[in-house]
């Protein structure tokens, strides 16, 4: 299954957040991903201001690869705060013998977008 997954950290199948449908834009997905920061890593204050304005303090940004922006994943927070989100494939769920579920994804690798950047005539990344 292909699909959307929003986890704290990358490639940590204990700390799934949620899953959504991979045909979600990635500004919809932003959008869930920073009301999901605010609830689980942020505190009631941050909420309350999250809810009057639709502004988090913590805006959600698609990765940059090569230098050019690549809208499958993202990511929001700071520090060891903070949440991915990516389009993964063969999602699945993983059952033990004594019943406990987790999932099992494969991350889709990061393309080479070397030669958009060089045609737009950005600089070399960092």
């Amino acid at each position: 299954m292909v699909a959307w997954l929003i986890t704290m950290v990358p490639g940590v199948e204990e700390d799934v957040i949620t899953v959504l449908n991979y045909r979600l834009s990635s500004s919809s997905v932003a959008a869930i991903m920073e009301r999901l920061y605010v609830e689980r890593r942020e505190g009631l204050s941050s909420l309350l201001e999250y809810t009057k304005t639709g502004k988090p303090r913590c805006r959600a940004r698609v990765s940059i690869v090569d230098g050019v922006p690549w809208s499958e994943e993202l990511m929001c927070g700071s520090g060891d705060r903070f949440s991915w989100a990516g389009k993964v494939d063969n999602l699945r769920v993983v059952t033990e013998d004594g019943g406990r579920e987790w999932l099992i994804w494969t991350e889709r690798k990061r393309p080479d977008l070397s030669g958009i950047r060089e045609a737009l005539g950005l600089p070399q990344p960092q």
